[in-house]
């Protein structure tokens, strides 16, 4: 067994055409092994040192094929990526060893392209498969050795694997990952097809791909979202030509392309409630937390859990991650300083990696081996099955008692004996249909195994005949080669999956519709707007005509298609919302003029023709305040520009002048007293030329300043005209879905000025773009209520909607409970108005105490705040007011903040009134007004406490508005939050810790929990893993025990838990929680509060747990610290306050 390191590799490609727009630059640098990134402000470099360091950016030229050549001896090409690293795999390969590549980055970084390549310039996949063959080929002249090769390709996305090669077998919340000794991790029913050369891999691999984007499109899902495992299995078989024994050697190499890595916004989906129930990117979190945990496990640590069961991908690559296998991956590094942070992300996940080391051992004669594991398995599952049953311990011990049996699920305390036995009815005939289930699929693999290669040979000729496995009718664009019919061709988001599926249209007519039709459909298409006859075709051997058909939404070129339209090569074509196809005609050339668009602009040029035209455009838009942004700069410029001519003309009128001087003074022409007067000029000439070179420098520097800034604006702008570009027909296909699945709700986007700088213009704005935001707002149709989203929460929303809508399509309307519904949200406050309070008076430490205008967005009154500020020293006393502004810098101060009462608020949105406000870094909210009135009281108070304070924060004090943004609830609103509440109240009767399954066999339902494995098990298995005498102490709880609200701290085991932290997989109290988290890198753990834990935060410092209440502070919850701190003066120590 040897120990082998993780090799990795990163390679940095062209600026695309994006960033070309744009005016990006190179923020990447390589020096042989070393990888360096500068940042595009500071010019901070960071240095990184890989396996590899491949540089593609530049250097290179394309030759007539569209080969690229280097021109530079820097230039890595696909040949050289391929001896580096893809020979290794290939030769472990050989020599009986599992192999995984992994591709890593963020979407458009160039990970396909290093992957599996375009036209003549093949990636490693195809290049490694293609020399396998060849490798095979000239080693079958060896009568004594035969060789077999079988390639799977799946898809993971969203949590759900699907089987790209046969996707008649994917089925509702995808293919089932199963385990057992014999054949470790696999996936259950995926396609293995038996391939004898490279052009049959090369077919799988389209028919593949091509059945990925039919999927992707009908969800209107981007490639970036999903990971895709192509599997490629291969077997030696050795006969000894003296002994004539049979020897096996196998090998797997898992080529894996992962989902784009972009790092989520600080801001995105923040609290939202459903941000756990996408798992759109849990695959990439769990699989940076299993690279941490296994670089921490080869560093020496002892004791490191790697949670491989938190995602799909851990899951099912726990082998090439740390265990069997040789590892290398490849990072794909975009060099545009636009994403340096994205850029920066993926070196460090990239360092990380590095340090993993695996152990990996020949694979040799398994195939007897795992048949006879599988056989002991089912006589153990057979000997199961015939006992009288199987038993259900009750209080969760299923130990003791008499009961024996497998384990199940505790049964609450105090059940009546008629529910004991209805459950454990209920208990065994699950558990006996999931021992028949294991039986059969252990059977299968067996069957599969005994097969001959002749035999699956045979299987496997349909996925190698003349009709490919692709859905819908489609064909692959390469089986669609040669074809003279008229085509449409996909056009996707990722130029890897753009023209590879193709709809031919046979003379006469072509139907296009939904598969459950009346009428028999040519074209099947499946997605949002579809309609079930949707369009027909018409090809009467020279024109091609589109005829719509029931009011359907289908655009040619960006327009409704509302009478008949004949098609021409070039034109697009949108069916629904989601299905983009470029039409060709081989008879027919390109329009006079027309240019036909590269694979990268195709989607993007029609995506933007289509939003044009259909007026899919942000109402509120950046264009006429950017132009009067770059007027006024054009002013500014032109006139620094007559500036620098009129100075640069009086610096030339000067230096003459002196000039002339210092002539006279060299003829000696002049008396005595003309001289000193001659010397006093020059001197006078030499002063005035040094000031004006000195201004004209100056405003030169200006003018310069002034260009870059212009052009940082414009790339900043760039940025947000993008996101509104992208986010605008995915607003679009909310709508259409929500009004499909009848939820009455309307989204609509806008842009959100993020300063609280109350004196800041439009114009002001643009010109720091970062404090501009776009925000989604939801209306519900049926009350009114608002909501408002992030874009990155939207987003994250988009993906749930559309398993809603597919489970529709699938299955049908289903009922979805609020408490999982994406379009829904619990009732938001309403944003009655601001109150702007000017603080230049506390840079003196002059009080503030006034009644304040409150202001809606619109600048009407909606009704006044009646705020004081009062600073005093740090421990309460008076402070004398100050001369100047510039004797506050270096004092300390505390800025007692007063919020006393509201008054004359809408009657409409008076209930439950609270206030949000910000003084400096500090962020308070008010609590909840419970009674409605237009003159809510509020008597909050908020102490902000300033040493040594600094020149910004008087600059702060004397420039800046403390922003008071008042909220409340109306009627409507509070009775559906009065009926959720008491929804969630009603007292559920269930099972505590019923329906997990065992974290060993994935077979039984858990019934223990190991508190030092940190794992959940069967009894069976639990007995079965702690026979050592070190396993053995451990301590075992019963499940309902462990997942109880009253647990203790699985740290200290004294305080009770309140929360839970995800990566650390350990319930914790606050102290321990505070204690094990304080290192950056264990601050982003994910902790999330226990089901009846009070874990109500100090108001005071939002840190840690509040454990008292003072009334007489307005009823403020504080914890121990803050609660010490804060009444340590004689008049506040007499408060009450009440332990909570």
């Amino acid at each position: 067994m040897a120990s082998m390191s993780v090799r990795v590799a990163v390679r940095c490609r062209p600026f695309n055409t994006r960033e070309k727009d744009m005016k990006a630059t190179c923020c990447i640098k390589m020096q042989g092994t070393a990888t360096i990134i500068v940042h595009p402000e500071t010019k901070d470099p960071k240095t990184f040192n890989f396996d590899f360091s491949y540089w593609s950016h530049d250097g290179f030229r394309e030759g007539p094929d569209g080969e690229l050549i280097p021109t530079d001896e820097r230039y890595a090409t696909q040949r050289m990526v391929f001896n580096d690293l893809g020979v290794d795999v290939l030769t472990n390969c050989f020599e009986g060893y599992n192999s995984t590549l992994f591709a890593y980055g963020q979407t458009g970084a160039g990970k396909s392209f290093s992957m599996v390549g375009y036209s003549v310039n093949k990636g490693i996949i195809p290049i490694v498969c293609d020399e396998l063959f060849k490798k095979i080929e000239l080693a079958t002249q060896d009568q004594t050795k035969k060789y077999e090769v079988t390639v799977s390709m799946l898809e993971i996305y969203n949590e759900a694997i699907k089987d790209l090669l046969d996707p008649t077998k994917n089925k509702e919340g995808g293919l089932k990952i199963r385990s057992n000794n014999a054949k470790g991790v696999y996936v259950e029913d995926l396609s293995e097809v038996a391939v004898r050369n490279y052009v049959e891999v090369e077919r799988q691999m389209e028919n593949g791909t091509a059945n990925r984007t039919i999927g992707s499109t009908k969800m209107n899902a981007t490639s970036s979202r999903a990971h895709t495992v192509f599997a490629l299995n291969f077997k030696q078989i050795t006969t000894d030509p003296e002994t004539r024994v049979v020897s096996e050697l196998t090998a797997r190499m898992n080529l894996v392309d992962l989902a784009g890595s972009e790092r989520a916004e600080s801001t995105g989906a923040t609290g939202d409630r459903l941000k756990e129930g996408c798992a759109i990117n849990a695959s990439l979190s769990a699989l940076g937390n299993v690279i941490s945990a296994l670089a921490d496990i080869s560093s020496g640590k002892k004791k490191v859990f790697v949670p491989y069961r938190n995602s799909v991908l851990t899951r099912l690559l726990q082998d090439a991650l740390g265990g069997n296998s040789k590892t290398i991956m490849v990072c794909a590094l975009s060099p545009a300083d636009i994403n340096y942070d994205e850029t920066l992300s993926t070196l460090r996940y990239a360092d990380r990696a590095k340090k993993i080391k695996n152990k990996v051992v020949k694979m040799e004669n398994p195939t007897d081996k795992i048949i006879r594991m599988l056989k002991e398995e089912n006589a153990r599952l057979m000997a199961l099955l015939q006992k009288s049953g199987v038993a259900v311990p009750v209080g969760g011990d299923g130990g003791d008692g008499g009961e024996g049996g497998e384990g199940g699920p505790p049964l609450p305390a105090g059940a009546s004996p008629e529910e004991i036995e209805g459950l454990k009815s209920k208990y065994e005939a699950e558990m006996r249909a999931k021992l028949e289930e294991q039986m059969i699929e252990n059977e299968r693999i067996m069957g599969e195994m005994r097969k001959s290669w002749e035999e699956k040979l045979s299987d496997s000729e349909r996925f190698h005949g003349d009709g490919p496995m692709v859905e819908g009718g489609a064909v692959s664009a390469k089986a669609a080669m040669g074809s003279n019919l008229p085509h449409i061709l996909n056009l996707h988001e990722d130029p890897q999956m753009s023209e590879c599926v193709v709809y031919m249209f046979k003379k006469g007519t072509s139907r296009i519709g939904r598969k459950l039709a009346d009428t028999p459909q040519d074209i099947i298409l499946s997605g949002l707007s579809i309609s079930k006859e949707h369009a027909i075709v018409e090809y009467d051997g020279g024109t091609v005509t589109l005829t719509n058909l029931n009011r359907s939404k289908t655009f040619v070129n960006g327009d409704l298609v509302s009478k008949p339209v004949q098609l021409h090569t070039g034109d697009r074509v949108i069916f629904g919302n989601n299905f983009l196809f470029r039409f060709n005609n081989p008879n027919e050339p390109l329009p006079a003029g027309a240019k036909e668009s590269t694979t990268e602009r195709a989607w993007s040029d029609a995506m933007e023709e289509f939003s044009h035209k259909q007026g899919l455009r942000l109402s509120q838009s950046l264009g006429g305040e950017v132009s009067k942004l770059e007027e006024e700069e054009a002013s500014k410029r032109a006139e620094l520009e007559g500036k620098l001519k009129q100075m640069e003309d009086m610096l030339q009128k000067e230096r003459a002048q002196a000039a002339d001087v210092i002539e006279r003074l060299k003829r000696g022409d002049v008396t005595a007293g003309e001289r000193d007067d001659l010397k006093s000029l020059e001197a006078e000439y030499s002063a005035k030329a040094r000031n004006l070179e000195e201004e004209l420098n100056r405003r030169k520097d200006m003018s310069e300043k002034i260009i870059q800034e212009q052009m940082k604006r414009k790339r900043q702008t760039k940025k947000i005209e993008e996101r509104l570009a992208k986010l605008m027909p995915l607003i679009n296909e909310a709508n259409l879905m929500a009004e499909e699945l009848n939820k009455p709700v309307r989204f609509e986007a806008r842009l959100a000025v993020k300063s609280t700088n109350v004196n800041l213009s439009a114009l002001d704005e643009l010109r720091n773009l970062k404090t501009i935001d776009i925000q989604i707002r939801v209306v519900s149709q049926e009350n009114g209520n608002v909501w408002t989203w992030s874009h990155t929460k939207f987003e994250s929303r988009l993906y749930m909607m559309r398993e809603i809508y597919q489970e529709f399509m699938d299955f049908g309307h289903r009922e979805t409970p609020k408490s999982k519904d994406p379009f829904w949200d619990p009732p938001e406050a309403f944003e009655i108005g601001k109150a702007y309070v000017y603080l230049k008076a506390l840079s003196q430490l002059v009080e503030i105490e006034n009644d304040f205008a409150i202001v809606d967005y619109k600048g009407d009154d909606r009704g006044t705040l009646s705020v004081k500020i009062l600073p005093e020293g740090p421990n309460g006393e008076d402070l004398d007011y100050l001369q100047s502004a510039e004797e506050l810098n270096g004092q300390s101060v505390v800025f007692k903040v007063l919020v006393e009462q509201a008054k004359a608020l809408p009657d409409k949105y008076c209930n439950n009134v609270y206030i949000t406000f910000q003084f400096g870094e500090n962020q308070e909210e008010t609590p909840e007004c419970k009674t409605k009135t237009v003159n809510p009281m509020v008597n909050y108070e908020a102490k902000c406490r300033y040493d040594n304070i600094t020149p910004d924060f008087v600059e702060y004090l004397l420039k800046d508005a403390a922003v008071f943004e008042i909220r409340g609830f109306s009627d409507s609103q509070i009775e559906e939050r009065t009926a959720l509440e008491a929804e969630s109240q009603k007292g559920q009767h269930t099972i505590v810790g019923a329906g997990k399954e065992c974290n060993h066999c994935e077979e039984l339902e858990a019934s223990v929990v190991c508190i030092e494995c940190d794992n959940q098990f069967c009894e069976s298995c639990f007995a079965l893993l702690h026979k050592s005498a070190k396993k053995a102490t451990h301590t075992k709880k019963p499940l309902s025990e462990a997942f109880s609200s009253t647990s203790n701290c699985h740290q200290c085991d004294e305080k009770p838990a309140i929360v839970e932290c995800v990566e650390c997989q350990k319930d914790l109290c606050d102290s321990c929680n505070t204690l094990l988290h304080k290192s950056a890198k264990k601050a982003e753990h994910t902790r999330k509060p226990l089901s009846g834990a009070d874990t109500s935060k100090c108001e005071q410092c939002d840190e840690q747990s509040a454990n008292v209440r003072c009334d007489e502070c307005g009823g403020k919850k504080l914890c121990e610290n803050c609660n010490t701190l804060l009444h340590k003066s004689a008049k506040k120590a007499s408060h009450v306050r009440v332990a909570i």
